[in-house]
Formats: C-alpha cells, sequence, structure tokens
C-alpha cells in the first residue's frame, strides 16, 4: 500500500494535469491515512472547490488551518475560497491572518486591500487607490520572509518528487535548482540555432515549422536550422508583440514607429500582403488569437490613448470591434500588460499593471473571476493547455504562481533560483512564461538589467530541472571592463513540444527540449 508522500505525489501530477476527478479519491485516501496532516486537508480542499464543491472544499481548507494555524498559505487559501464563495468578512479574517503570519506574502496583502476597496465602494465613500505598501500594513514586522524558499545565501538543494510533495504538504515549496551555464559562445547539443541581434518577442507557427521574430520589423525563420525565410512590414520602428492565428495564415503584430505612432496590423504570412489595420485609437498590445480564430483580443498600452479602456475584441478578418472587456478600474494608466484565451475559447485572462487579473467570458464579456496577485506589475499569462490552471507571473519577484478558478486560490508557487547574480542587485523579474503543450514543463523567463536567464520546471515534482544563462558581455562599460547585456523578454514552447526557444538583447536561441531536459 502507498504512503501518504507517495499518495500526494501522485495526487499532484493529476492536479499538474488537471484530473481533478482522479486525484479527488487519491487525496480522501491520504486523509484516512494521514488524518492529523495538514497537507493532505490543504490539498483535499483545493481539489475540492476546483471540482465545484464548495462547500465540501472549505471544511477541508478549515480542517488543514485547524491543523496548522502558523501557516500562511492555508490562511491565504481558505480565504480565497471564503471569498469566491461570498464571505467577505471571514475572507478578510483569514487574509489578514496570512499577512500577519508572513509579512512579505504580497499576494495576501493585495487581497486584503482588495476587499478594503471594494467595502469602502459598497459604502458609496469616494474610491481611493491605496498606496500603502506592505510595511504599511498591519502585522508588519520588518523581518525577511523565508516561508517560500530559504537559501541563507547557500545553493538550493535538489528535492526528490517525494520530499517535494511532503514539503508542499506542509506548506513550504522548496524549489530545486541547477546550475546555469552559458548559452552563448559555449558547445551544446541542445542549442539548434541562434540568430543574433535584438528581438522583442518571438512566436511559432501552430505547426511548430516556423519562428517569427520581432524587432526591427519581422523576420520569419525556418524552425529546424534557422534559415531565414521571409520578412513581414517595414524595418523602420518596432514590432513588440506577434501572434499566429490558430490556422498559422495570418500573423498579427504591434508596432511602433516615432512618426506612425503604435498601430497593430495584420499580415498574411504565405505572401507577406498586408490584411488590415485596426484604427488609430485600438489599444496596442499585447495580443492574441482566440483559438477558433475569429477573435483578436488587444490589449490597451500606457503609451497610447485607447478608447474604451481594457481589452478589445476585434473581428477576422472584417476588423470590427466585437466589445471591450476586462476594464481595469485599478489602473492608474489603464495599461492592460498580459492577456491569454482558456483553451476552449470560453474565457479570456487579463492582468494590468496594478497586479490583478480578470477573467471574462467572451460570449458576454461578463467577469467571472477576479485574481488579485500581489505583483507590483502582472507581466505574464499562460493557461495550462486543459485550462484547469492559470500561471501568473509579475515584476515583483522571481514568483510564479499557478491558480485553480474562478477561487484564484493558489495551487502551488515556483520561486525559482532566488540568488541574484548580477551585479546591479536588483532581483530577477519574470518577464514571460510558457506551459509545453504535454503540460509537463513550464518555462520563464526572468531578467535583472544585467543578468538574464531562462528557468525550466517539470510540474511532476516541482523541480527546477534546468537554468539557462541569456546573458553575454558584449558592450564596454566606462572604467573600460565589459559589462553584461542582459535582457531576455520572452520564452516559447513549439506546439509539437520539440523546441524552446528564448529571445532578448542578445537575439533568438533555440533549443531542443529532449535534449535539454534530459
Amino acid at each position: 500500500m502507498p504512503d501518504v508522500t507517495q499518495l500526494l505525489s501522485a495526487a499532484r501530477r493529476a492536479l499538474c494535469r488537471g484530473d481533478h476527478r482522479k486525484a479527488l479519491p487519491i487525496l480522501q485516501q491520504a486523509v484516512r491515512l494521514g488524518p492529523e496532516l495538514f497537507g493532505t486537508h490543504l490539498l483535499l480542499g483545493l481539489c475540492l472547490s476546483a471540482s465545484g464543491r464548495q462547500a465540501q472544499g472549505l471544511a477541508s481548507l478549515r480542517r488543514a488551518v485547524q491543523l496548522n494555524p502558523n501557516s500562511a498559505r492555508g490562511h491565504y487559501n481558505l480565504g480565497a475560497a471564503l471569498k469566491s464563495a461570498g464571505r467577505v468578512k471571514e475572507a478578510e479574517t483569514h487574509f489578514a491572518a496570512a499577512l500577519q503570519l508572513d509579512p512579505s506574502y504580497e499576494v495576501a496583502a493585495t487581497a486584503l486591500r482588495s476587499l478594503g476597496q471594494r467595502q469602502s465602494a459598497r459604502a458609496a465613500r469616494p474610491a481611493r487607490k491605496d498606496t500603502r505598501r506592505p510595511s504599511d500594513m498591519p502585522g508588519w514586522t520588518g523581518r525577511a520572509a523565508d516561508t517560500e524558499v530559504r537559501s541563507k545565501g547557500r545553493p538550493l538543494q535538489a528535492q526528490t518528487p517525494a520530499k517535494w510533495a511532503l514539503a508542499v504538504g506542509l506548506g513550504v515549496l522548496l524549489a530545486a535548482t541547477a546550475g546555469g551555464w552559458r548559452t552563448l559562445g559555449a558547445s551544446r547539443d541542445a542549442v539548434v540555432w541562434w540568430q543574433p541581434g535584438r528581438v522583442i518577442d518571438i512566436e511559432f507557427s501552430p505547426d511548430g515549422e516556423t519562428l517569427a521574430a520581432a524587432g526591427p520589423g519581422i523576420r520569419l525563420f525556418r524552425v529546424s536550422d534557422g534559415t531565414p525565410i521571409g520578412s513581414l512590414g517595414s524595418s523602420a520602428g518596432e514590432t513588440v508583440d506577434v501572434a499566429f492565428s490558430p490556422g498559422g495564415d495570418l500573423l498579427a503584430a504591434a508596432c511602433r514607429d516615432e512618426t506612425a505612432g503604435a498601430s497593430v496590423k495584420i499580415w498574411r504570412v504565405a505572401d507577406g500582403g498586408l490584411v488590415g489595420e485596426l484604427p488609430a485609437h485600438a489599444g496596442n498590445r499585447p495580443l492574441a488569437f482566440c483559438p477558433d480564430g475569429m477573435l483578436l483580443a488587444v490589449g490597451t498600452d500606457c503609451l497610447i490613448s485607447a478608447d474604451p479602456l481594457g481589452v478589445q475584441l476585434w473581428s477576422v478578418p472584417a476588423l470590427q470591434l466585437v466589445r471591450t472587456i476586462a476594464p481595469p478600474e485599478e489602473s492608474p494608466s489603464g495599461c492592460i500588460s498580459a492577456v491569454a484565451f482558456s483553451p476552449d475559447g470560453d474565457l479570456l485572462a487579463a492582468g494590468d499593471e496594478a497586479g490583478t487579473i480578470r477573467v471574462c467570458r467572451i460570449r458576454d464579456g461578463a467577469i467571472v473571476s477576479t485574481v488579485d496577485t500581489g505583483h507590483a506589475f502582472l507581466a505574464a499569462l499562460a493557461f495550462s493547455p486543459d485550462g484547469s490552471l492559470l500561471a501568473h507571473a509579475g515584476m515583483s519577484g522571481p514568483r510564479i504562481a499557478l491558480c485553480t478558478l474562478p477561487s484564484g486560490s493558489e495551487f502551488v508557487c515556483l520561486a525559482g533560483e532566488q540568488k541574484t547574480r548580477g551585479e546591479l542587485g536588483m532581483p530577477p523579474a519574470v518577464s514571460d512564461l510558457d506551459f509545453s503543450s504535454d503540460a509537463t514543463l513550464l518555462a520563464a523567463s526572468e531578467s535583472t538589467g544585467d543578468l538574464a536567464r531562462v528557468e525550466v520546471f517539470d510540474l511532476a515534482t516541482g523541480a527546477l530541472i534546468r537554468t539557462l544563462d541569456a546573458g553575454m558581455a558584449t558592450a564596454e562599460a566606462p572604467t573600460g571592463r565589459p559589462r553584461r547585456v542582459a535582457d531576455v523578454r520572452a520564452v516559447r514552447f513549439s506546439p509539437d513540444g520539440n523546441h524552446l526557444a528564448w529571445c532578448g538583447s542578445n537575439g533568438v536561441v533555440v533549443f531542443r527540449v529532449v535534449e535539454l531536459v534530459g
């Protein structure tokens, strides 16, 4: 008979695949074997809540908090479930408890502030954005938090799958690290090809055979060997975001030009012909095609005056505005920083510069869930391939969270490599993330200004299995010593799962996944 640790590991693997039906009996067996273990009740509660069994999920989460009242993660997840159930006062109590236990738990602080703001709005008092820092919040003691990952300046030790499952069961995720290696200038079998030059965004075609690289114009490369096969648009100005249509016949691009300003253009990939351009008042970025190819989502941008604010849904190829959804009410500049469609095309998640995610129904624009992430700036969103999980990351540090919908409860937190290796001393911030097509891997890109890296996580175990150094010494500092130019903007898995690519100030690098992860 398997022990509790083995059961937790099996349940984690099922949950990562979005298979709640398989995970539920495993977790129920784990509870029977370990009725006094905090982690079994916590995972069971999250699984039940994600399966729509709200009352049972709340009961399990309450039991978890009873068993370990000192777990900030336990209180936060119970608060998120209570908030989803409309029990705001109780939710507020547990968010406050989480923050008291871990003053740096910014997601709890943000959730607490959000509840206060909404209560104020309901009381018809003038709404005012809460500008307090976490250090101003009740319960802040000024101590450094170490509940997520604690390294004390030493490399973290790799965890076996069983130890990882047990650690999560105790409410603390210990992410394993892998030694970084220089990507550029090194001889590695995993590197398929490297194309130098500044690149801002990349996107694989749906068949995985073509890679579009955006920067000064758009260049198209053959994925297998990096051979240039064409270009779209003009090299004047910058292209900051690209998206292939699901059929691969169209490519949408967000362009910026000092003379013409910001614009969104759509080209035919086959002959480079311009299909159309959105009106000047439209949003600029980010971009995403709906899985059925009938809609293009365009987010408002800080640099333009889009009207109305939010995510605009445009019909394709007619380019008629259908509706605007997910207005960034708490974002002072109206900036939508990330968008993602669910795989079935029913939902769209939109993140803003205030760190809030709004999940909306496409058919009527209704907001079905609001997630307060705690990020200072929401930089990246991605649905798991089956749509059961939503991954998000932001500029407040190398913290990647996977949450369930609609509650927004954190399923797991991947902290990655915490040690700052850059000379500027800034903590790395996640700029992009992507799931592999089989949902076994998650890749994230991180930059500090003089340090850039790509981290690859194994979702079945939570281990950080590869760290890729994406920086190189390319420029001379005023002292005469080489300085590191480190900027990695985007990371993508190919749809067939065979390749992983990243781009930034050093160009585009494409890897073979099978040789990269071993």
